[in-house]
């Protein structure tokens, strides 16, 4: 029997700069690597649990219409999210909760008053 070669000292390759979570759509894939290609600061704020933009992106994986979105229209879903967690998140601070509202991000309200509606 020969002895086996002895282990390295540590790992081989640097860890990966990609949100270490698991999506599940290829659209979820897609959404990640076009923000992490062109805002490389908010890429790390994608994987960090308990982030506006890690937040955004769970709610925004959860959808099944998901799929059928345009890439355009995916950023613009998530983009609007990311702002209402960051405004202390849906329901609370004013900001009115869309999670369960009109499908179309366009037609959401943003304050109490209907004037508060977001313009696409």
């Amino acid at each position: 029997l020969q002895p086996t070669q002895q282990p390295t000292a540590g790992p081989s390759m640097p860890p990966s700069p990609m949100p270490t979570m698991a999506p599940t759509s290829a659209a979820v894939l897609s959404l990640v690597k076009k923000i992490c290609d062109d805002l490389l600061s908010t890429c790390n704020d994608i994987s960090t649990e308990g982030t506006p933009q890690s937040k955004a992106l769970a709610w925004l994986a959860s959808d099944s219409k998901l799929e059928e979105y345009e890439e355009w229209r995916r950023i613009q879903r998530y983009v609007l999210a990311t702002v209402a967690y960051s405004l202390e998140g849906w329901g609370s601070g004013g900001v009115v909760d869309w999670r369960y509202g009109p499908p179309d991000e366009c037609s959401w309200v943003w304050g109490p008053y209907d004037s508060d509606k977001i313009e696409c």
